[in-house]
């Protein structure tokens, strides 16, 4: 029996509810695109949108919270504290009422109460920041004086997903076992990154396609191999 009172006993707890949070809701599914029959093409969509906090970014947030307890980052109580605008803070505020524990997002930009609510209906803080590059120092700051973890999805969440078989790419692989194409957005590089090493590690054919808007960082830093080129502030 786990002894809730040790530190290991929380980590082993918290780390079985997030597994059984996983099992509980299954494969997502894969839903097909009509094509016109003579293209001689099957094109199929991973359905995320069937996660209850409805996109890629749950299993992205419950991969995050999984590796920071287990590599002791964030222990029973823990503040947890990400420096994100988007659907990650929802994710992300999700997984740490699921752990019971206290969450805060940091925002760019001004108070927007639309951005904040979703992660406010499920017991997380909010804190607005400009300039919006200031989000990454600011939520350094506060994980520090709560004594919390910085949770910092760009640096850990490629570490986070597990590119071995589990989580996204073994479902997708399972299912279809060796596509021509898997087409994937960037976001932090992390989803990209393990179904690339899951195709190499397996063998596959397939080719992996990244995809991202006009004028993001990503492609001058692939293209040109500027490692530490960013955007505009």
């Amino acid at each position: 029996m786990t002894d809730r009172r040790h530190p290991a006993g929380w980590a082993a707890a918290a780390l079985r509810r997030l597994d059984a949070e996983r099992a509980e809701r299954g494969p997502t599914p894969l839903a097909g695109f009509p094509l016109p029959e003579d293209w001689g093409i099957t094109l199929l969509f991973k359905d995320e949108s069937a996660h209850p906090t409805g996109g890629l970014k749950h299993r992205t947030a419950r991969a995050l919270f999984r590796h920071a307890i287990a590599t002791g980052r964030v222990g029973e109580g823990t503040t947890v504290v990400e420096a994100t605008g988007g659907h990650a803070a929802v994710a992300q505020a999700y997984m740490a009422r699921l752990l019971g524990l206290p969450y805060v997002a940091v925002m760019p930009g001004r108070e927007d109460p639309a951005r904040a609510e979703p992660v406010r209906a499920l017991g997380g803080e909010c804190l607005f920041v400009t300039p919006p590059l200031a989000i990454y120092d600011e939520a350094r700051r506060v994980a520090a004086a709560r004594g919390g973890c910085f949770l910092d999805q760009f640096a850990w969440a490629e570490r986070a997903l597990d590119w071995r078989g589990d989580d996204l790419a073994g479902e997708l692989f399972a299912a279809v076992p060796d596509p021509v194409w898997a087409v994937v957005g960037a976001g932090t590089g992390a989803t990209a990154a393990s179904l690339g090493r899951h195709i190499r590690c397996h063998g596959l054919r397939t080719r992996l396609a990244v995809v991202d808007p006009e004028n993001s960082a990503y492609f001058p830093g692939w293209a040109r191999g500027r490692i530490g080129q960013t955007t505009s502030a």
